[in-house]
């Protein structure tokens, strides 16, 4: 895997405009993952973070969609900041 030297950190504490990519599900069940990937959510994409507040989702942006993502689930959400084609 191209990421297993980097530092994984949850996608809550990645700040706002920090581009990162999605390396793990964490703790979630199968249920919450299969809906995560039926919204574009899957290991592997880039995404950047469009917005973060204390107790509400976190926003993220994924091609050209604004996608709001819990803060439980966006707790398990193990990303790496930077691209995944980044050297």
């Amino acid at each position: 895997m191209p990421h297993a030297n980097l530092t994984q950190v949850s996608l809550c504490e990645v700040p706002v405009n920090q581009v990162c990519t999605l390396v793990k599900w964490g703790a979630l069940d199968e249920p919450t993952v299969q809906r995560l990937n039926q919204t574009g959510i899957l290991l592997g994409v880039t995404i950047r973070v469009a917005e973060q507040t204390i107790s509400g989702p976190v926003v993220v942006v994924l091609n050209d969609s604004r996608l709001a993502i819990g803060t439980e689930i966006a707790k398990e959400l193990k990303v790496v900041l930077g691209e995944r084609n980044a050297s």
